[in-house]
């Protein structure tokens, strides 16, 4: 009996050992499991910490290299003073900046980003797509670098940097809002690249750059009922940018096409296009044939969206250009050609 007693009681034991190890075992394995978790979680931080601190490099570093060619723009008028922004174009003191930056001023002064200042004339400009060449007598500056606006894409990154409310050299950054915004009412021909970049008064000239530090766009405008910031600016294209100011740093007005037609939108379920509401006497309208009431589809193949994307897309090819039009006349499509003239100076 007391052998048995004691056999079971030592298997008891045995047992409660046993049970005893896999209990440790147990709370090992679920400490193991929390200490990976924690690692996982603090290496997932690290890891977008690290990503943070990329960025924050890449946009010093953009800041960085596309500042010198960044200048201060004041301004003198019969009403007062003026402020904007404006980007190098050559190393003997070519810039470029708003048209309403400049126009109307009697002196115009630009502060370069080492301090030196200098006054500046203006060598041309060109309202219909708001922006002017200035110059100032100086060598060995600085010329910003053009990236290709068209291909820049909504979401990408970018940097503004101007002088809002006088504040030089200031850096905001955001990101491509959208492309090809028109009807925004700041000048005739419009296809800006809308961004969340803070824009400011006093950014109006400066540049909009992309994360490889190229200019990308020469910011315009706000859309904003109190005058600051909300989110929404607008920049004209570089591909826009550098067409007007080849021809205007070389003292030439800014050559666009003409057809000499007025127009409509029109959207139904089964056309979408732009109609022509009237063709004037004697222009290239007039002498390819084209009627109150065609519906232009497309011009050399591309789509004609709305009247203001149809006129920029004229307008940006070169008089003499001869271009294919497809129309719906009478419920019938039909292509015919027309060669464009100089569009008239406003």
């Amino acid at each position: 009996m007391g052998d048995m007693r004691g056999m079971r009681k030592g298997q008891r034991t045995q047992t409660a050992l046993a049970t005893f190890a896999v209990l440790i075992g147990l709370g090992g394995s679920n400490s193991s499991a929390l200490d990976g978790g924690s690692a996982t979680h603090a290496d997932s931080v690290t890891a977008d910490l690290n990503h943070a601190r990329s960025l924050s490099r890449a946009f010093r570093e953009v800041a960085r290299r596309a500042s010198p060619s960044v200048v201060a723009i004041t301004t003198t008028t019969a009403r007062g003073r003026g402020e904007g922004t404006g980007v190098i174009l050559s190393k003997d003191g070519m810039i470029v900046t708003n048209n309403h930056v400049v126009a109307g001023s009697d002196a115009i002064s630009v502060q370069l980003a080492d301090g030196r200042e200098s006054r500046a004339v203006l060598v041309g400009s060109d309202p219909e797509s708001d922006l002017a060449v200035i110059r100032i007598t100086a060598t060995e500056l600085t010329p910003a670098t053009f990236g290709d606006s068209i291909e820049i894409q909504v979401g990408d990154w970018v940097l503004a940097i101007g002088s809002p409310f006088g504040l030089e050299h200031t850096v905001t950054a955001g990101i491509v809002s959208a492309k090809g915004r028109d009807g925004m009412g700041l000048s005739t021909f419009e296809e800006y690249i809308q961004t969340d970049a803070a824009i400011n008064p006093g950014n109006s000239g400066g540049p909009l750059i992309d994360l490889d530090g190229k200019v990308v766009g020469i910011n315009s405008g706000i859309a904003s009922a109190s005058g600051g910031n909300v989110g929404v600016g607008f920049a004209i294209p570089s591909h826009v940018v550098t067409r007007v100011t080849s021809a205007l740093a070389e003292g030439k007005k800014v050559q666009r096409g003409w057809l000499g037609v007025s127009m409509r939108p029109i959207r139904t379920e089964r056309v979408a296009g732009v109609m022509i509401a009237a063709v004037a006497t004697d222009t290239p309208a007039d002498r390819a044939g084209l009627q109150s009431g065609d519906i232009v589809v497309s011009v050399d193949g591309d789509a004609a969206k709305s009247p203001a994307q149809l006129m920029r897309t004229i307008a940006n090819h070169a008089p003499a250009t001869s271009i294919t039009l497809e129309l719906i006349r009478d419920g019938k499509s039909i292509t015919t050609s027309a060669t464009l003239e100089a569009r008239p100076m406003r």
